[in-house]
């Protein structure tokens, strides 16, 4: 009798501590004993790519390589064109470089360079898929094809970019220099100070002159705002160089392609042509 009795209280008391142990279940717990016995009850509701996510990347693409319609603006770029795939980043890393290219591969142009700039923004430095890999070699070859110059590529890019071609070939082929015969510049004044570039049409817009050098010689003056966050402008010198047509040549280098203004003497000096930035 007191055997049955203890073998119930010992039965009882495990089932209650079934109980207990079963209430004190973390949800990640409950879900994994739930899916355990064939539950659907608490699985996960699946994350899609935005319906026009091709449209998403295009318009991310080319404003980051300053080519945008304007139809963006600075400031909504992150809420409209990123932020809505943050929750596919950090859930699915993989299945949203898989989706992204399944999506922008076919279509090709500024999408794809906008998934493959994605990739870098949303995604660990050092995440790797081989979707990602189709993303930047479709997204670079994008640039390429329409005159893109180096300087433009951020690191991930670069550094993938010689990772796949580790020989001698240039990311673009710029034409020859030309001499001081074929690209003749105006002497400068005793006093002059020459406007020769404007980056942008921004207001605050970089501004480079030219101007001699008190030792002899020529050099550039470099007027730009002191920082993003300091408005005040500064001014500082740039290159230096021991004749005039050499330093035009060393200001359109460290350019690459004609800025938005520039003194006509200065186009001959600039290595590449104007990318083609159309949708």
């Amino acid at each position: 009798m007191w055997l049955v009795l203890f073998v119930f209280v010992a039965l009882a008391g495990a089932g209650a501590y079934r109980i207990v142990r079963q209430r004190r279940r973390t949800a990640a717990e409950r879900w994994l004993h739930d899916m355990s016995r064939g539950g659907q009850r608490l699985a996960p509701r699946p994350i899609y790519l935005p319906a026009d996510v091709v449209s998403m990347m295009s318009r991310f693409g080319r404003y980051e390589f300053g080519a945008s319609d304007g139809s963006v603006d600075g400031g909504q770029v992150w809420t409209q064109l990123q932020a809505p795939l943050l929750p596919l980043a950090q859930h699915d890393p993989a299945r949203l470089a898989s989706a992204l290219a399944e999506r922008v591969l076919p279509v090709g142009g500024w999408a794809v360079v906008g998934a493959m700039r994605t990739i870098v923004e949303l995604l660990a430095s050092d995440f790797s898929h081989p979707a990602r890999d189709a993303l930047f070699d479709a997204g670079l070859a994008v640039l390429r094809s329409r005159g893109v110059p180096a300087i433009m590529l951020n690191g991930y890019e670069w550094r993938y970019w010689l990772a796949r071609h580790p020989g001698d070939e240039p990311w673009l082929v710029g034409r020859p220099v030309p001499t001081p015969e074929q690209a003749p510049v105006r002497e400068l004044d005793a006093d002059e100070v020459r406007p020769v570039v404007r980056s942008s049409a921004d207001r605050d817009a970089n501004l480079i002159y030219v101007e001699r050098c008190p030792d002899g010689g020529y050099r550039s003056v470099v007027d730009a705002r002191e920082s993003d966050e300091d408005a005040n402008r500064g001014r500082w010198e740039g290159v230096r160089a021991p004749t005039l047509p050499l330093l035009y040549q060393a200001i359109a280098v460290s350019f690459q392609v004609p800025t938005y203004w520039h003194d006509p003497e200065l186009a001959p000096y600039f290595p590449l042509p104007e990318p083609r930035w159309d949708p």
